[in-house]
């Protein structure tokens, strides 16, 4: 989202443009941060978060998305994995509507939930595919721009999605039977996956994380961060690499 590491923002985007024809498609985890009112701020986190400008939901919305038009190249497929800083947004407005002091959260909040109310209805009506508040406002804008036809699939949870023998379904929050996901649990599902969630490297079993392109120590965080920067990659063979990023510099992949 508009929180990418600025210099990981610009060596992807330099790996895209020089790799374009490797790439038959592009999986998206933790697409919004939504630290602009998720619930796991508290009354200090939100504080600090307002002196800084960074509680208005429209500018993380706008920009998240905007981040990944620029970012992507529009001829590459754009998978979105749910996950639970999207369940986050979706919770907010689920939530009380809220003070007036943020326009830009107030207008969201109506907003996103009048579309996503009338959507309901209608693909309950039509027998359509019914689609989150999150995919609805990202598909609006890429038309908005003329890319429609460049809008990112937003992934269900619910059932498996295969690429090249590797599940991408996943974004590791939620572990099957819809207990708290975790590494063991992920590890003896039976799966090849590859999740995000813990946003760092793990390989265990069938089951492979990716890293994050945000900070390492973001303010949710308690204590010490594990986290690491750097992508995860899928060969067409069904091989797996990581792309570890140290102190925001590529390292180099390794594969198995």
């Amino acid at each position: 989202g508009k929180n990418m590491d600025a210099t990981i923002k610009s060596h992807t985007a330099a790996l895209l443009r020089l790799n374009r024809s490797c790439f038959e498609r592009a999986v998206v985890h933790d697409f919004i941060d939504f630290e602009s009112q998720s619930h796991h701020n508290t009354l200090f986190d939100t504080h600090a978060l307002a002196v800084q400008g960074r509680t208005d939901v429209e500018k993380e919305l706008y920009g998240s998305v905007n981040t990944l038009i620029e970012l992507i190249p529009h001829e590459v497929p754009i998978k979105v994995v749910g996950s639970n800083h999207i369940d986050h947004l979706t919770k907010w407005l689920a939530g009380k509507q809220p003070s007036a002091e943020s326009y830009g959260s107030l207008y969201m909040w109506h907003k996103l939930n009048a579309d996503y109310l009338k959507h309901v209805q209608n693909a309950i009506k039509y027998n359509e595919i019914r689609r989150g508040p999150l995919e609805l406002f990202t598909r609006e804008l890429y038309k908005t721009y003329g890319l429609q036809e460049y809008a990112p699939d937003f992934i269900s949870r619910r059932e498996p999605y295969y690429v090249a023998g590797i599940d991408i379904s996943q974004h590791g929050d939620v572990a099957p039977g819809g207990g708290r996901g975790s590494i063991g649990k992920f590890a003896k599902c039976g799966h090849k996956l590859f999740c995000g969630h813990i946003h760092r490297f793990v390989i265990k079993a069938g089951y492979w994380t990716t890293a994050t392109s945000g900070p390492t120590n973001p303010p949710y965080v308690r204590g010490y961060s594990g986290m690491q920067q750097g992508h995860g990659l899928i060969y067409s063979t069904g091989s797996r690499s990581t792309l570890p990023f140290i102190n925001n510099f590529r390292l180099g992949a390794l594969k198995f």
